[in-house]
């Protein structure tokens, strides 16, 4: 809390809050007037759509990047099990008329 100095009386309650609040909307102001000055707004608009365009594509490489590692990872699996089942198969010795 800022000092109060000697004239000064104590603040209302709510009053740092609201001098906070006032200073930020100030700033906030500032920002988009200066952002509409430099840009036309339909400039703007363009590189937005080209921005999600961009985003978009790469999602759709990411998507088949990842189906294909996962069949790949689908394939080994499946013939781990295999070499595992002729594993536990009796061999040639093994005689069950015991």
């Amino acid at each position: 809390m800022r000092k109060k100095r000697k004239g000064e009386k104590r603040e209302k309650k709510g009053e740092k809050k609201e001098r906070k609040r006032r200073k930020r909307e100030k700033r906030k102001g500032e920002k988009r007037r200066e952002k509409g000055r430099r840009k036309g707004r339909r400039e703007r608009e363009k590189r937005k759509g080209e921005k999600r365009r961009e985003k978009g594509e790469k999602g759709r490489r990411k998507g088949r990047k990842r189906e294909k590692k996962w069949r790949r990872k689908g394939e080994k699996r499946r013939e781990k099990v295999r070499k595992k089942s002729l594993r536990m198969q009796p061999g040639p010795g093994f005689n069950l008329q015991v």
